[in-house]
């Protein structure tokens, strides 16, 4: 009779995770060495039997079965005791090891990190009937134990997997699994990782008994045993045996966001790839640099940037006027507004038609910009009294095509261009369509998709070629180069637009349905 537990977890399952860890791909910048391996196990031992005298065995050994260099390794500790006292004269038989070794790495990340260690004990307990009494496999529990950094979750031991006894044969599988994750800060130094795992196995086998023998990824050396064979009886596959320990690091710095507090450590800051950088506040460690140091926000129209607690902040803004914006390399420069301006809800709804006649009296251009976005009235600024408005049509490397100015506080026959349209918005109108041509402007507030406004500019003064006012720069000439970017632009800044209020639609081929010398018609992109 033979008894013991039998374990749910299958040898599939604990493969498959191991598999899993492997091929998954870690966070950045963490690095995990490969291990090196101490085996203070009993000293390795083959006993031949004889009649009188039972015949044992021992053997263990430690490897490294996989790796994900940098990431993830698989070590495996193999081993197998067994006996056997079947001689006629034969007397009691008994071999047992004290399995005991250890796993050194390091792990080398910008600031904290976590390793996960799963473990996995496969094998079984194998008694084969071949003499006139019993015999017994026992394993103990398995105790682990590690140095460097702080368990979070989990553990290292695994339970007792229990026993196998009894006169006539039989197996019963060991299967058993477990996970623990550890934390650590590096700060970028190699930190030092040690695991320990120790648990006793036994065989014994009576006077004249059967064969016993705890198999775990060990094959026997001894002729005249069968139950530690592999793939023996049961058949067992050798490489899937032994007690596997799968070890992955995951940098907690690095990942993109500030993680919870762990272990009396926290993270001010976490920009992913861009922790470190010249332009970042936040140090390669996930800690905030110190205020004062250098950075960039991004902002061309910026000057004197530098952190201040974890913030980068300018010490002044450059506004640079209607048609013009910031440039790298400081001061301002012809060309559209890069951030900040606001875009129709829907493709094709803003519109761009250009005419360029023979009498210079007839030339239009006409822009629409409808379903926009949502806009509020005080996002217009004061055109009335303060903020001007112009019209700037860029070609597609950003140079300047026409630009058409409705300034604030101008006089139209004797009253105000500008005037205000309620709660609504504003509106402008200059019959003498000075001093570029522009003839209409209407600023409306609206909900998204609600929000529109228009420019519309006609006669002689507009800068097209051959106008009769030339332009500052090159004129806007049919048939157009596209695609084109159009921008009614305001010098309002607000926290939304600090550097201009800005309307913009990009037309381009797929939205043109003319575009001759004369004539252009097209909807936005």
């Amino acid at each position: 009779m033979i008894s013991g537990p039998r374990h749910l977890f299958g040898s599939l399952l604990a493969a498959g995770l191991v598999a899993g860890l492997l091929g998954s791909t870690p966070p950045a910048s963490a690095q995990l060495s490969l291990p090196t391996f101490t085996n203070n196990s009993n000293p390795n031992e083959t006993v031949a039997g004889t009649a009188t005298t039972p015949s044992r065995e021992r053997q263990s050994a430690t490897s490294l079965a996989s790796s994900s260099p940098g990431s993830a390794f698989v070590t495996r500790y193999t081993s197998l005791v067994t006996t056997d006292s079947d001689g006629a004269s034969a007397s009691a038989g008994i071999e047992s090891m004290s399995s005991d070794y250890t796993i050194d790495f390091t792990v080398t990340a910008p600031g904290a990190y976590l390793v996960t260690v799963d473990t996995h004990l496969s094998g079984d307990f194998n008694l084969v009937n071949d003499g006139a009494s019993g015999a017994t496999a026992d394993i103990s529990g398995v105790s682990g134990s590690f140095t460097g950094g702080t368990l979070t979750s989990g553990s290292l031991d695994l339970d007792d997997p229990g026993a196998a006894s009894g006169n006539s044969g039989g197996s019963i599988g060991i299967d058993q699994s477990g996970t623990a994750t550890i934390f650590g800060v590096s700060d970028g130094s190699t930190m030092p990782h040690s695991l320990r795992f120790v648990f006793i196995q036994s065989a014994t086998s009576t006077a004249n008994g059967d064969e016993a023998a705890i198999r775990l990824g060990d094959t026997s050396h001894v002729a005249t045993e069968t139950a530690g064979d592999y793939p023996g009886n049961p058949s067992r596959t050798q490489t899937a045996d032994g007690h596997f320990v799968t070890v992955s690091v995951m940098s907690l710095c690095g990942n993109g966001m500030v993680d919870p507090p762990l272990a009396s450590y926290s993270e001010d800051c976490d920009e992913g790839p861009n922790n470190g950088a010249p332009d970042s506040c936040c140090a390669s460690n996930c800690k905030f640099k110190p205020n004062g140091s250098s950075c960039d926000d991004g902002d061309a129209c910026t000057v004197g940037d530098a952190c201040t607690n974890g913030a980068c902040q300018a010490t002044s803004t450059q506004i640079c006027g209607l048609c013009e914006r910031c440039s790298s390399l400081g001061g301002c420069e012809i060309g559209p507004r890069l951030s900040s301006c606001k875009q129709p809800t829907v493709m094709r709804k803003a519109s761009l038609q250009v005419k360029d006649l023979s009498t210079d009296a007839s030339d239009q251009l006409v822009y629409k910009w409808t379903k926009g976005i949502e806009t509020q009235t005080t996002e217009f600024g004061d055109p009335v009294n303060t903020d001007d408005y112009a019209l700037c049509v860029f070609d597609g490397a950003g140079g300047l095509l026409f630009k058409s100015d409705a300034p604030h506080g101008d006089a139209c026959n004797a009253t105000a261009c500008w005037k205000t349209l309620g709660i609504k918005g504003f509106s402008y109108r200059d019959p003498e369509r000075t001093p570029n041509g522009a003839d209409r402007v209407q600023l409306k507030a609206g909900l998204s998709g609600k929000a529109k406004v228009q420019y519309k500019g006609k006669g002689p003064n507009l800068p097209f070629e051959g106008s009769a006012t030339p332009p500052q720069f090159p004129p806007l000439t049919l048939p157009l180069t596209l695609p084109v970017t159009v921008q009614l632009q305001s010098t309002h800044t607000d926290l939304d637009n600090p550097h201009g209020t800005c309307f913009e639609a990009t037309f381009s081929d797929a939205g043109a349905s003319k575009n001759d010398g004369t004539l252009f018609k097209g909807k936005s992109d």
